[in-house]
């Protein structure tokens, strides 16, 4: 259940999403009650008809209707003599050897109105053929046996002839050129046929041909003749009477299932984005850490769906069976809870594919594109009736049904729909037993269908979740080796084998390594009798081609925390990932709890918890839900829950974030959640990986006291990049480089190991010369080196063995410092930092930066012109693109070939095939009647009609009593098997004395012929013998024009169909940039070309070009496979172009919208869906217009407007081209040409074949995209200039203060002291207020009052600042003081609430004056660079845009890569690279810029320190060329290097000034002395106070005051006693110190200039270096430890932790 409501938690957290997700399928539904309430439905009431008549057959009517078409035609065309269209009225008959037959068709024929003169005779039916095709004979007849039977008047015993008639003429009154448009070619509607057709000619194709009135008179004449002038019964044909109690519903509209889809669609894709992008950021795997399994997650996302669904078909039913507005429920008919446990069945079904589709999707952008195509597209084709009551339904059909669920519930509707349109009021015990047919199975078949579809995707979703092939696969391969005999070989046994392992003999840092490792093992040597909780074992991992962890052992025990310390890009995250079973070692085991990770997951995590990243927060809960639902997770109770996170978090004091949003929480506010969750719910084991970067410095500290309280119960293991995090923290340090693990040990080891100077750092003034000082140096210590210099500060290096002279060297440095013009100095025997520069320094490490002689560096602009500038960019752009395609190729290919897939899935339907085959052959009567009743009513005891009625059985007739009437025992057997219809009685006869009366299934095209053949050939049998019989065949003529194809075009034929299919398709690709094009201001950084300089406007139109080539190209293969499934006919070269004329237009207007939509929403996922939604309706609503065109008039000015909808304009134009092409292809023949000038269809001009009907008007159709086209510039024009940061007006030559508490803060600056830190703020805001305007204009930046409001909280308020050129400022805060913010207001990413910004000549992005404007260089505090690039591309990319000389450009980008320390990584994908080598690039590539200004926003957070070191040279170096950088910082170490320094506390700035300034002054007559201390905590006694009182300390009262507190405090808590006899230690050594912080085993005490002196603490230190070491010194206070208290609003002193 708590996996249930997180999953709920995430619905809801979008609020509108949700609720759209739950409404629009209910909203979908209205097309469809607006189809059957508000319209008249199509249906067939026959209940007030009379009884069929006897059918009159003759020709009378059809030879008029020819007569009179040639009337027509020759009135125009005096020669015209015939065509198909128009045959002769001749009839030919074949083989004419036998005089008897010729007899039999000049009787026959009479009967017709045909003459003797239009009778031809041929020897043999291939001759026939041949002139009936030639000249056109009405019809023919080919006779199979022509042997005279002398018994039969010379007549064949069995008479077998084929009716041979031209195809055209047959389908004439449906075709192009007929009556109707299009030929139905399904169950005939006789209400189609036009009303002044007679009843009887309007029934079948068989009968309005003239097949059936040739086939009675031959058939009858025979007979006639045959039997020798017997009296033989007349043979009447009619059709059924109609049951007044069946009434068939044609059809449900198409659009109204498309719509209904459409509104499913939506949270369909929705909950498979959420389930897909929880495994995608790794919230997944967080939650299998924790107990909850893949499994068990599934089921729960399984459980969220399905209660979505479920109130969704709440609303549903509720729509579909409430009366509205007196009208009738949809199905009203349909009981409540079978129609709802129909739409629950459903949504359990789409719940199941749901599932299915998370589990096969890994990536939320590909899943977002690909599950609406999957939904609409696979099923589009089978939403048509083609089958639905058919006969024998395809197997093609009947999988889809089965599989896909849209399709059963398409045909479950259509079920509903003719139970509803049932006239009798059905009984519910029998609602699932009505069927339309017997071959039907009801609704028992959608129901089935739903669960077999769930049952299916859930056994496919377990066997994914559970890795089921992978453990088969391992099981058969183990079964395969125990087969063969070989026995498995161990990990040792692997690891002697492997290749790559490190040799003693011919490695030559082997020794040195030895040594390194060495140090560990004597600090582990008492752990190594413990059980080891996490433990690596020779574990190596390869990538590609090369290793990126090398033989890496390790272990972590109880009670310890061990940090892993490295490089960027040395394999911390690879060690923590493998550590975690993301990626498994290439060689090597690992171990959590005893456990391998690999083979025993579940039970290696049962007690671990992990924090890998802050994306695998839950950003829709609360902090304090957050850690709840962790908690309960691992096992604990909600009330343990509950005090243990608030426990927590008032350990870290964030209370006041317990009721916040996770995502509205800082970068590092998440960071400090993200540890937290990996300790809450009593975890033994503790896996963080670097979680200290970006946590500001006073959390980190109470982060740091929250650990070591932990570790006591825990075994914790980290990674970090930061010397001081690992020093602050770990018990041990591991030290890896290049994957190796170059050191291990405690830092009281490393420091005696790998130290061997001290380090004097030296802040100098303005007019110092570090030359001079290193002369005065030298004269103390010869040896004295310079280590670095980096702005007025700069490091020596003096070696241990000169302890003597450094001494002598303090005491003259103290004196003659404003000599040598230093304000201040800092001693430093060792740091972690210090061993690490040493360490990678002697192994060569994988970061090689430039020497630091060549940091400064120079990029030469190459002047280009004004023209060819902008055609560079676009050229750019254009590479940049087609090279991301190249390399992410998935989604440019489904760009590429999805048209092309659909247009073959389409094409490749069955009925597509089967109703476009020219027509065939087939004989009556029909053998095989299937699951077709045929009825035999036996009113004769005449002994030949018994014999005829016996034959009439033996065809599968069933035989009724005589006394029943045929029509009751129809509608009888109707209501008894609860069929809706009587379509599966085909035919029957009723045999009496003097007539039989043939009856037939007018819903059948074939049931006359049939009905009446059967007959004849039953009288045959009854009175000739049983040899006899009469069998006929119709046989079609081949055709004669182009009417192969056109014949069966219909609703359901590729016109509507495919154009339909193209256009859902073209929907979904050109809506995929939209996913990965986001141009609104927060986004626009990620693109470098804007970084760099390039003018938006460009990058648009670049986009746009690229986007409308790869339309065009992939028009090219759609057209291939048209051709290539030969409906090549309807894709000539006009109609080619005409196509891609329209999808350019139509493309063009859509790719537009993307654009205004990506330049104004940052958030793009759910916009996508909204977006796609909205271009399915458009067709959608073509498709409702088009099957309401009955009803509605499509003229209408409504209409006209509907074509703003680009995919409305898009179909129709589509149906527009092939009705143009169907047009030009069909008048192409000669003979359809000159028919369809004269006949009926084409009366109105102009005509069908008329050149005015063949031509499209290119502007006129399109007019509505162009406008809308021009509208979308129009917008995207004023949003880019409305987006644009404006340079403020200024006043003409001061700026005056006008703010109300200006006056205010001036009564402050003069009461106060002036060298109270707190109000130098109000110096700066006086500087800036009163600044002239010429001075202004020298300033690269002018902040003045900037406040920035979001709603009623104020991020920044009264922000007053100024940076010169030459400058550097850091700026410091604590995590959600707004430094990130204050970067994005300066950037024009946040427009401020008051105040104003000011750029000397400067504006974020290009305005119009291209050359009069530079660009801000910025790096992003979380980069989401485009990672399709290489690092080297990436630069170079930079360089070209800023018109670099490309005979340069390669050499320019090696040296940046190089001073950046990127050169190892250069053919490195971004997608790969680590953290720290993508921040390196960010701040390579706004430090490469042309901009006067460089902001940098956190750039050290994941910076090793080498990198840190580097960068701040760049930075210094950027800045002596006379730029300006501004950067943020939560560290305060990290603030020291700037120049000017500012503390931001929210949301004010607390301070702001030189470091000079801010450090004078102030607590200036105090040491600071911070150092580690070590003593045997063990020993229970406190310090003596009578050796304290011999050696000068505490009086006697003093000390047994501390003895006394100190055994109190040990008794009601070690940590507290151990704090107070760590402080005993300190003032035993240095007496009246003051302690300022203790964090064991670590301490900061300040001590009195006027009591002690630099070289006498050092001797102090060095006396008892067993109890101190790795201590530093600085002369005063460092604005470090100033920053921390300054903040007005005011954080507590800390004096103990515990």
């Amino acid at each position: 259940w708590m996996l249930v409501w997180k999953n709920f938690q995430k619905q809801k957290a979008y609020k509108l999403v949700l609720f759209l997700s739950i409404v629009l399928p209910v909203i979908s539904f209205l097309l469809l009650f607006y189809f059957r309430s508000s319209n008249e439905q199509h249906l067939r009431d026959y209940s007030g008809k009379d009884e069929a008549r006897i059918l009159e057959l003759g020709w009378r009517s059809l030879i008029d209707k020819i007569n009179e078409r040639r009337a027509r035609v020759v009135e125009k065309q005096k020669n015209f003599k015939m065509n198909v269209f128009i045959p002769q009225i001749k009839v030919g008959f074949a083989p004419n050897s036998n005089s008897a037959i010729g007899i039999l068709i000049e009787a026959a024929v009479l009967e017709l109105s045909i003459s003797s003169d239009q009778i031809e005779g041929f020897k043999d039916c291939d001759d026939l053929r041949a002139h009936a095709s030639s000249e056109h004979y009405l019809a023919s007849v080919c006779f199979r046996n022509v042997n005279a039977d002398p018994t039969k008047n010379g007549l064949p015993t069995l008479l077998h002839f084929a009716i041979i008639m031209p195809s055209e003429l047959r389908n004439y009154e449906q075709t192009w050129i007929g009556d109707s448009w299009k030929e139905i070619n399904f169950l005939v509607n006789p209400e189609s046929s036009d009303s002044e057709e007679t009843e009887e000619e309007s029934y079948a194709d068989f009968l309005r041909e003239g097949f059936v009135a040739l086939q009675y008179y031959i058939s009858a004449e025979y007979l006639r003749t045959a039997t020798m002038g017997q009296q033989i019964p007349k043979v009447l044909l009619r059709r059924f009477n109609e049951n007044a109690n069946v009434l068939i519903f044609d059809r449900v509209a198409t659009s109204a299932i498309l719509l209904i889809l459409l509104g499913f669609m939506f949270p369909v894709t929705v909950l498979v984005k959420l389930i897909v992008e929880e495994r995608e950021v790794g919230q997944r795997f967080a939650m299998e850490a924790n107990n909850a399994s893949a499994a068990m997650q599934m089921v729960a996302w399984f459980f969220n769906g399905f209660l979505e669904f479920l109130v969704s078909c709440i609303f549903i039913t509720c729509l579909l069976k409430i009366e509205w507005d007196g009208l009738a429920g949809v199905l009203e008919k349909s009981p409540w809870h079978i129609l709802f446990f129909f739409f629950i069945s459903y949504g359990f079904s789409v719940s199941s594919f749901v599932i299915l589709m998370s589990s096969v999707m890994r990536n939320t952008k590909i899943a977002m594109v690909l599950v609406p195509i999957i939904w609409i597209l696979v099923p589009l084709p089978f939403l048509s009736d083609e089958e639905l009551i058919s006969e024998l339904p395809d197997i093609f059909y009947i999988v889809a049904t089965v599989l896909l669920c849209n399709v059963s519930l398409s045909r479950g509707l259509k079920k509903f729909f003719y139970i509803e349109d049932f006239p009798r009021e059905p009984k519910n015990s029998d609602f699932f037993d009505y069927k339309v047919m017997h071959s039907d199975y009801g609704l028992v078949v959608p129901f089935a269908c739903f669960y077999i579809q769930a049952l299916l995707c859930m056994l496919i979703t377990l066997i994914l979740e559970t890795n089921a092939c992978a453990c088969f696969g391992g099981i058969f391969r183990k079964m395969r080796l125990k087969i063969r005999g070989i026995k498995l070989n161990t990990t040792e046994e692997a690891v002697e084998r492997w290749p790559f392992k490190i040799q003693a003999g011919n490695d030559r840092r082997s020794t040195r390594l030895q040594k390194i490792l060495s140090v560990g093992r004597k600090s582990t040597g008492a752990k190594s009798e413990k059980i080891a909780t996490i433990e690596f074992r020779n574990v190596w991992k390869k990538f590609s081609k090369s290793f990126v962890v090398r033989n890496f052992t390790l272990s972590v025990y109880p009670g310890e925390v061990v940090a892993l310390l490295g490089s960027n890009s040395s394999g911390k995250s690879t060690i923590i990932k493998m550590l975690c079973g993301l990626i498994m070692p290439s060689n090597g085991e690992v171990y959590i709890s005893g456990h391998n990770v690999g083979t025993h997951r579940r039970q290696a995590f049962k007690n671990t918890g992990t924090s890998l990243s802050s994306s695998t927060l839950f950003s829709e809960f609360m902090v304090y839900d957050h850690l709840i639902f962790f908690c309960r997770l691992r096992g604990l109770k909600h009330s343990e829950a509950r005090k243990e996170v608030r426990a927590f978090l008032r350990s870290l004091k964030i209370e006041e974030l317990e009721r916040t949003k996770v995502r509205k929480l800082t970068t590092g506010q998440k960071l400090l959640l993200q540890s937290l969750c990996a300790f809450v719910g009593g975890t033994r084991n503790v896996i963080l990986d670097k979680p200290f970067d970006g946590v500001d410095e006073p959390k980190a500290r109470l982060l740091f006291s929250f650990l070591q309280e932990q570790k006591k119960s825990r075994s914790i293991f980290f990674t970090t990049n930061s010397p001081k995090v690992a020093s602050d923290l770990a018990d041990r340090i591991a030290i890896l480089s290049k994957g190796k693990l170059l050191s291990l040990g405690t830092e009281q080891s490393l420091c005696n190991t790998f130290n061997d100077s001290y380090r004097l750092t030296i802040n100098a003034n303005e007019n110092c010369n570090f030359a001079e000082v290193h002369l005065f140096l030298e004269k103390y210590i010869a040896d004295i080196e310079i280590d670095s210099s980096l702005g007025d500060t700069a490091v020596f290096l003096i070696k241990y063995k000169n302890q003597t002279e450094l001494i002598a060297l303090l005491e003259d440095l103290t004196q003659n410092k404003e000599e040598l013009n230093i304000y201040s100095f800092q001693l430093q025997e060792c740091s972690l930092e210090h061993i690490l520069l040493n360490l990678f320094a002697n192994e060569q490490s994988s970061f090689e930066f430039e020497d630091r002689r060549s940091l400064i560096f120079s990029i030469s602009n190459q002047r280009q012109k004004r023209y060819i500038l902008p055609i560079m960019h676009l050229w750019e752009v254009l590479r940049q693109r087609l090279i991301t395609d190249f390399r992410n190729c998935f989604m440019p290919l489904l760009k590429f070939i999805l048209p092309t897939l659909v247009a073959v899935w389409t094409l490749c339907m069955p009925y597509f095939w089967d109703t476009c085959q020219p027509p065939g052959k087939a004989l009556f009567p029909i053998g095989d009647q299937g699951s077709g009743i045929v009825v035999l009513q036996q009113k004769s005891s005449e002994e030949r009609l018994v014999r005829a009625g016996e034959e009439y059985v033996t065809s599968g007739a069933i035989e009724i009593k005589p006394e029943l009437d045929i029509t009751n025992y129809i509608r009888s057997y109707v209501t008894s098997h609860n069929l809706l219809s009587d379509i599966d009685f085909i035919a029957a006869a009723i045999i009496s004395d003097g007539e039989v009366q043939a009856l037939f299934n007018n819903k059948w095209p074939h049931s006359a012929p049939d009905s009446l053949a059967l007959a004849m050939n039953s009288l045959a049998v009854g009175y000739l013998g049983s040899d006899s019989g009469i069998k006929v065949e119709i046989e079609p003529l081949p055709f004669s024009t182009v009417h192969t194809l056109q014949l069966h075009l219909n609703i359901d034929g590729i016109d509507l169909i495919f154009a339909c299919s193209l256009s859902f398709s073209f929907c979904f690709i050109w809506s995929i940039p939209l996913l990965y094009m986001t141009l609104s201001r927060e986004s626009r950084y990620n693109y470098f070309e804007l970084v760099a300089g390039m003018r938006m406007s460009i990058m648009i139109l670049a986009f746009l070009i690229y986007d409308i080539a790869v339309v065009s190209l992939a028009f090219l293969p759609l057209n291939i496979a048209v051709i290539f499934l030969q409906w090549d006919v309807l894709m000539n070269v006009d109609i080619f172009l005409l196509y891609a004329y329209v999808l350019v237009v139509v493309a063009l207007c859509v790719l537009s919208i993307n654009l205004l939509i990506s330049i104004g929403k940052c958030k793009i996922h759910n916009c996508y869906l909204k977006v796609i939604a909205f271009y399915s309706f458009g067709i959608v609503i073509y498709l409702a217009v088009y099957e309401t065109k009955p009803i509605i008039e499509s003229n209408e000015l409504f209409f006209l407007f509907l074509d703003f909808h680009p995919f409305y304009s898009l179909l129709h134009n589509l149906m527009r081209i092939a009705s143009i092409s169907e047009k030009m292809w069909l008048c192409s023949d000669v003979q359809i040409c000159e028919t369809s000038e004269y006949s009926e269809q084409c009366q109105k001009v102009p005509n069908c074949c008329d050149t005015r009907a063949q031509q499209f008007n290119y502007f006129r159709f399109l007019i509505c995209v162009y406008l809308l086209t021009f509208v979308v510039w129009i917008s995207i024009f004023i949003s880019l200039k409305s987006k644009l940061v404006k340079r403020r007006p200024r006043q003409e030559k001061y700026f005056w203060d006008s703010d109300p508490d200006s006056q205010y803060d001036q009564n402050i600056l003069h009461i106060s002291q002036p060298n109270e830190l707190e109000n130098t703020w109000i110096f700066e805001k006086s500087r800036v207020r009163t600044l002239e305007r010429s001075y202004i204009e020298t300033k690269v930046l002018h902040v003045e009052h900037l406040s920035v409001l979001f709603g009623l909280r104020a991020a920044l308020k009264h922000i007053d600042f100024m940076v010169n050129r030459y400058q550097v400022l850091s700026i410091f805060g604590e995590n959600g003081s707004g430094k990130t913010i204050l970067m994005k207001a300066i950037l024009g990413i946040y427009s401020p609430s008051s105040g104003r910004i000011i750029c000397s000549n400067m504006v974020p992005f290009k305005s119009e004056n291209l050359e009069a404007c530079d660009l801000i260089g910025y790096s992003a505090q979380e980069g989401k660079m485009f990672r399709t690039l290489t690092i080297l591309e990436s630069i170079r990319l930079i360089l070209r845009v800023r018109r670099i000389s490309r005979k340069t450009l390669k050499s320019d980008a090696t040296t940046v890569c190089r001073i950046f320390g990127l050169y190892r990584y250069r053919f490195h994908l971004l997608s790969v690279c680590s953290q720290g080598i993508l921040k390196r690039l960010s701040i390579a590539i706004a430090l490469i810029s042309d901009a006067n200004l460089i902001l940098l926003d956190d750039p050290f957070a994941q910076l090793d320190v080498i990198s840190r070191r580097n960068m701040l040279h760049v930075i210094h170096d950027v800045c002596r060329r006379g730029h300006a950088v501004v950067y943020t910082c939560s560290d305060t170490d990290l603030s020291l290097p700037a120049l000017r320094m500012a503390a931001l506390s929210h949301p004010r700035i607390a301070a702001i000034g030189e470091r000079q300034e801010m450090e004078q002054n102030h607590y200036s007559s105090y040491y600071v002395v911070e150092t580690r201390i070590e003593f045997d905590t063990a020993d229970n006694g406190a310090v003596d106070s009578g050796t304290l009182e011999r050696e000068g300390g505490f009086e006697a009262v003093q000390m047994s005051k501390i003895n006394q507190d100190s055994s109190r405090a040990r008794r009601d808590s070690e940590d507290r006693w151990k704090y107070l006899k760590l402080c005993g230690l300190i003032e035993k050594v240095f007496p009246h110190a003051i302690v300022k912080t203790v964090r064991f085993p670590k301490a900061c005490f300040w001590l009195s200039s006027h009591m002690y002196s630099m070289s006498q603490i050092v001797k102090t230190l060095q006396l008892y270096k067993h109890n101190f070491y790795s201590f530093s010194i600085s002369q005063q206070p460092s604005v470090s430890s100033i920053f921390l208290t300054i903040s007005p609003e005011k954080m507590q002193k800390e004096t103990f932790t515990y």
